[in-house]
């Protein structure tokens, strides 16, 4: 797999530094094109239900309100995707005919984890930041609809903009499927990379190839890893990846995502949402 089509997605409402400049220097590498997709509010679609007592003035002030911060937010999308290409000297094109790196900007209108989830499917990697320590939600619904549902490579960015990331890469390995679909998609990134990890994350009740396997398929497309038994002890499996991963050095994690049923994960919590609240390095999903 080559990396030659991004999407970012834009809300006007999250800080997207971080994801744009990650996105905009993967656009590089790769020679790819980052199409970064603001999706602005439809106001017809907005409003409330319409039970007694909802009188037409009432609906017209709903679609003002609803008007008026679909402005906003693309005054603000727009104000932030200017300042990534500032940020990386970068000159916006439009949407481009032919292969190579360029970044675009354009607005669709509709729900946020719609767009995402269908246009996400015709890109080889989708570039998203995580939920800040201020936000009432892990996993926002744009997020979720970047793994969950468009078949594809999702790029978490963290919350601050990383100094370079790729160099030292960690691979998370249970045996699952979702694990390996991340060892495939992140290929060109392995194959990149100065050092490898394979982390073997051991859970009794799963069934699965071993870490040692993981690294001979690595072998096989040239990549060459080490293999680290991660032991919990009292932290999570989560936490104690996390912090194998830094102990490691590492800049970059690959690693499949809500490899357990989606219930569990949040009655119980789950490796996905212990690292998605807590990474401070890129991480590369796949479900």
């Amino acid at each position: 797999m080559s990396i030659k089509s991004i999407l970012v997605p834009l809300n006007g409402v999250d800080d997207a530094a971080v994801a744009l400049a990650v996105a905009i220097e993967v656009g590089r590498r790769f020679d790819a094109r980052v199409s970064v997709r603001h999706t602005a509010l439809d106001p017809n679609k907005s409003i409330p239900y319409l039970g007694e007592g909802m009188t037409g003035a009432m609906v017209e002030d709903v679609m003002t309100a609803v008007e008026k911060e679909s402005d906003e937010r693309a005054r603000r999308a727009s104000a932030q995707f200017a300042a990534a290409c500032e940020a990386a000297d970068v000159t916006p094109a439009p949407p481009p005919s032919t292969p190579g790196f360029a970044v675009t900007y354009d607005t669709v209108v509709g729900r946020e984890e719609d767009v995402v989830a269908e246009q996400g499917r015709l890109h080889d990697l989708v570039v998203t930041g995580r939920a800040g320590p201020d936000s009432d939600v892990i996993e926002p619904a744009a997020l979720q609809a970047a793994i969950t549902e468009t078949g594809r490579a999702v790029l978490v960015a963290p919350l601050a903009e990383p100094a370079g990331f790729g160099r030292t890469v960690a691979v998370a390995w249970n045996g699952s499927a979702q694990a390996a679909r991340a060892i495939a998609n992140g290929l060109p990134f392995l194959a990149r990379a100065e050092r490898v990890t394979v982390m073997a994350v051991d859970e009794p009740e799963r069934r699965g190839p071993p870490a040692e396997d993981a690294a001979g398929f690595l072998a096989a497309h040239g990549v060459a890893a080490d293999v680290k038994h991660v032991e919990p002890g009292a932290d999570s499996i989560g936490e104690a990846l996390l912090r194998d991963v830094k102990a490691a050095h590492c800049d970059m994690l690959i690693m499949g995502a809500y490899t357990h049923a989606r219930l569990r994960q949040l009655i119980l919590g789950g490796v996905t949402r212990g690292v998605l609240a807590n990474t401070d390095i890129p991480v590369l999903m796949a479900h």
